[in-house]
């Protein structure tokens, strides 16, 4: 199996019986990785959302519930959330 790094894109399902998105693994962290998962509207970013995700048998990434993370992991994954939130508000 091949290990995921930062820049590969992925599939990513929110919750169960959603649809599958494109996503782009920003960090790995162990077993867990923060995606970027993009909204598009007519060729154009309208949102970002950074998810916490581990991969499932499917190779889909679906949503992690519980985590614990290490401090500095805890540190990237609020940066990514403070650079989207600034991005989506632009």
């Amino acid at each position: 199996m091949n290990a995921i790094q930062i820049g590969d894109r992925v599939k990513f399902q929110s919750t169960e019986g959603f649809l599958i998105r494109d996503a782009s693994v920003a960090w790995v962290a162990g077993d867990l990785a923060f995606l970027h998962v993009s909204t598009m509207a007519n060729g154009q970013l309208v949102w970002v959302d950074v998810e916490v995700a581990m991969k499932d048998e499917d190779r889909v990434f679906k949503r992690a519930e519980n985590f614990k993370l290490e401090k500095m992991d805890e540190d990237v994954l609020a940066n990514l959330r403070k650079s989207a939130e600034e991005i989506n508000h632009c």
